[in-house]
Parts: structure tokens; sequence; C-alpha cells
């Protein structure tokens, strides 16, 4: 189940960039302490995705 997109992908430009996730879902609540996993997707990159594990 999808819990926060983070940026629209239409309009990030090529290159390198940074991205910050608070921890919070998409209404602004703190997500519990766990494994989450994110997804980038791209014309070159085609689709990845890696674990990220949020400590409270």
């Amino acid at each position: 189940m999808p819990v926060r997109k983070l940026i629209d992908e239409s309009i990030v430009p090529e290159g390198k960039f940074q991205i910050i996730w608070d921890g919070n879902n998409g209404f602004g609540m703190p997500l519990p302490a766990g494994n989450y996993y994110f997804i980038l997707t791209g014309d070159k990159i085609g689709m990845q995705s890696e674990k990220i594990i949020l400590l409270r």
C-alpha cells in the first residue's frame, strides 16, 4: 500500500537531486518505526526499489 508520494515525476529535472522524507504519511501523520520501500521510476533508469529503515 502506498504511504506517500514525495514528488511529481513530471517536474523533476535531469541530474542529481535529494529528496527528504519526514517519516509522515500523506495525511501528515507520523508512521511507526519499521521497514519501508521506495520506488524510483524514470526514462533512463526504468523502475528501481530500495528499502528504508525508519527509526523513531
